[in-house]
């Protein structure tokens, strides 16, 4: 930690601490490398915190087939039914006796349903 007096001057910058800390002059780059190397930060200067991604908030969350992570407003991992599945062509049954576009869908739509679906087997419903 770095004692700093009350009146402090430098040749680039001025602060006078009159119980909140006032900047004087131009302070530019030059202040931002102080501050970045002192680890000193002026009480009037706000920096907003980096949102936290996707990706480290769901990152040890398993939510199931059918189901995928998303971030809630508060920042938390939460399990919702998947929006959309990828659109490749691999059809399965069903064991409600549906045809699936592929397995995602019908995972998707035992989520959506609320059913316990099952793969009976690969390819259309007989």
């Amino acid at each position: 930690m770095i004692n700093c007096p009350v009146y402090q001057e430098w040749d680039m910058f001025k602060l006078r601490n009159n119980g909140t800390p006032e900047i004087v002059a131009k302070l530019g780059k030059s202040l931002l490398a102080f501050a970045l190397l002192t680890g000193v930060a002026a009480s009037g200067l706000r920096t907003e915190e980096e949102p936290v991604s996707k990706s480290k908030i769901c990152a040890n969350v398993f939510c199931g087939a059918g189901r995928e992570c998303a971030v809630t407003e508060k920042s938390e991992p939460t399990c919702l039914c998947i929006e959309k599945c990828k659109p490749h062509k691999r059809p399965v049954c069903g064991s409600n006796g549906k045809t699936y576009l592929n397995h995602c869908e019908l995972h998707r739509d035992a989520c959506l349903t609320g059913s316990k679906i099952q793969v009976d087997y690969d390819g259309h419903c007989k």
